[in-house]
């Protein structure tokens, strides 16, 4: 685990500490002389977060911005602080060699109070340099220069990674390289790469999930990630009549526009289409200058299987070596001809309480029916984008994504509007693309957790799990801009809509804690349960930006283990 820090830190009793009278006290990442985190600066830690687990998402590991303890070995990173304390000047941090290993030789420091360090561009890459220290890699040059500038849009991580939009992993296959290490050799000796989710060749693919839509399309999605070079996963669909195919496979988006920099993915992704009988490839996309890649062809009756591996861009100056990343692949292809649709209720309008003649589809206690288990829904939280990559919400899909007693149809998509989150894309896509509904548990996390909320006060649901939700905007732009908060709660609403509702709300969570976070976060929390009758569940998880959460699966179960659909 690493454990991205950004509080007021005190390092005592290391190997930092030998030589040096007293503790090492670390203040909190800030941009100006406020002790207390504004959301700017909220915001710029989980960008960093962001950046570090983009680096890092290839290999088995939990990244987190708490200081838990839970996992050994634990890497601490300490963000803050301009590092007089340890006697020379001018560097972005400091870091052990084998560090990760060792808690003597920790934490990792990122001097984020040193120049221009505070801008989270600078303060991700500097990050993910000194944990590459800590795992036993060193620097990348070139003769006369210790740390290699890069070439081109890119730059390698251990080298000086500031200026470049892509930075990787690298084993020197560039000119004149001081050292050819292979980093990710070293680095998955201490934590491994993660599984590939398809078969190794392209008659050993992976059937795509998919559902049937009265447009007589397919739609399927699968979300995984590319964890070593030379690895390519293979994904096969059917279809039944002829016609067009779109096929889209895109990286982790940008998570940093501002601040002059852009946090782009490390994955630069090649498409290939093969018909399934016979193999061969019948569309290939790989547009030089962009990382994503997207096919439309002409299909007809048959089992395609869509290659998705990753390339590097000789006019960008890398190679595919770190080249890895997780991604989000969607397809859409002709179906049999459907019969029409049956014509539905209209929704009632936002803010109006279901008439008590049509009270919401009650969970009745009895046995559970496999066949008739309600679906599962997981919605993320504003700017989680790379919804396979981050947060638990990729854990919790797997650990009830039908198994048993419960058999549960569980989805995870990328959401529309991923960096807004706004409600005028968000409802009308949970509605007719995730198809929430009276059979449908809807697992909302922070602005899902306010979707989720919205929703079950227009239409009815199965239940609701918010996990760190809140009530208001909180002062913060991005909420206000969500529109979630320009109309009133109707709370009568969302209970008689919902078939049972449960809450997670976290103590230290760096947002809506308890003596911690932005002004009032907690008491909305603490409001909400009471104005709703939710079944509260108090924790220590943060902000839950941790890769699982036994506590919300065992009470997801638990409600629906005693009950059955009416």
């Amino acid at each position: 685990m690493f454990q991205i820090l950004a509080h007021r830190h005190t390092t005592v009793g290391t190997a930092w500490n030998l030589g040096r009278a007293g503790s090492i006290i670390t203040p909190p990442y800030s941009w100006d002389a406020d002790p207390a985190f504004s959301a700017d600066e909220l915001a710029a830690v989980l960008t960093v977060f962001r950046g570090v687990a983009e680096d890092f998402s290839g290999f088995d590991v939990d990244i987190t911005t708490q200081e838990d303890g839970l996992a050994n070995p634990t890497l601490r990173v300490v963000l803050g602080g301009t590092g007089d304390w340890i006697g020379f000047g001018g560097g972005a941090g400091a870091a052990y060699a084998g560090a990760y290993v060792n808690t003597t030789y920790q934490p990792v420091f990122v001097f984020t109070g040193a120049g221009s360090l505070f801008v989270p561009k600078l303060a991700w890459e500097s990050a993910s340099h000194y944990i590459g220290h800590a795992l036993g890699l060193l620097h990348k040059g070139v003769p006369g220069r210790s740390m290699y500038t890069g070439q081109g849009a890119w730059a390698p991580i251990m080298g000086l990674p500031f200026y470049k939009n892509v930075t990787q992993w690298s084993n020197g296959d560039y000119p004149n390289a001081s050292n050819t290490d292979d980093e990710l050799a070293i680095i998955s000796a201490t934590l491994p790469f993660l599984p590939s989710p398809t078969g190794p060749v392209s008659s050993a693919a992976a059937p795509l999930p998919f559902s049937t839509g009265p447009d007589q399309m397919s739609r399927g999605a699968a979300f995984a990630v590319l964890s070593r070079p030379t690895k390519t996963h293979y994904y096969s669909f059917l279809a039944p009549v002829a016609g067009i195919a779109n096929i889209t496979a895109v990286p982790a988006p940008a998570w940093c526009a501002s601040w002059g920099s852009v946090g782009q993915a490390d994955l630069d992704i090649r498409l290939d289409v093969l018909r399934g009988d016979t193999g061969l490839v019948v569309a290939t996309s790989d547009p030089d200058g962009a990382l994503d890649a997207s096919v439309v062809l002409n299909v007809t009756a048959g089992t395609y299987v869509v290659a998705v591996s990753a390339v590097g861009a000789a006019a960008g100056g890398y190679s595919d070596y770190g080249s890895l990343g997780a991604y989000t692949l969607t397809a859409a292809w002709p179906a049999a001809v459907l019969p029409p649709p049956k014509k539905q209720r209209a929704p009632r309008k936002p803010g109006k309480s279901p008439p008590p003649t049509s009270p919401a589809p009650a969970l009745q206690q009895g046995g559970v029916n496999s066949t008739l288990s309600p679906r599962l829904v997981i919605v993320p939280g504003i700017t989680l984008c790379n919804v396979q990559g981050v947060s638990f919400y990729a854990w919790l899909r797997d650990r009830l994504q039908r198994k048993p007693p419960l058999y549960l149809d569980v989805t995870l998509r990328k959401m529309p509007d991923c960096a807004g989150a706004r409600e005028s894309y968000w409802i009308p896509f949970m509605r007719n693309e995730l198809r929430c509904a009276e059979d449908t548990v809807i697992v909302g996390h922070s602005s899902g957790a306010i979707a989720a909320m919205r929703f079950a006060q227009r239409y009815k649901v199965a239940g609701i799990v918010l996990v760190a939700t809140y009530e208001t905007s909180l002062g913060l732009a991005s909420e206000k801009r969500s529109e979630y908060f320009d109309t009133p709660w109707d709370w009568d609403a969302i209970k008689a809509n919902a078939g049972f509702i449960i809450q997670f709300a976290s103590t230290t969570d760096p947002f809506l804690g308890l003596n911690r976070g932005l002004k009032g976060g907690w008491q909305e929390q603490m409001d909400v349960a009471k104005k709703l009758d939710s079944e509260l569940h108090i924790v220590a998880r943060g902000h839950f930006l941790g890769r699982k959460y036994p506590e919300i699966a065992d009470a997801i179960e638990a409600k629906l283990m005693g009950y059955n659909r009416r």
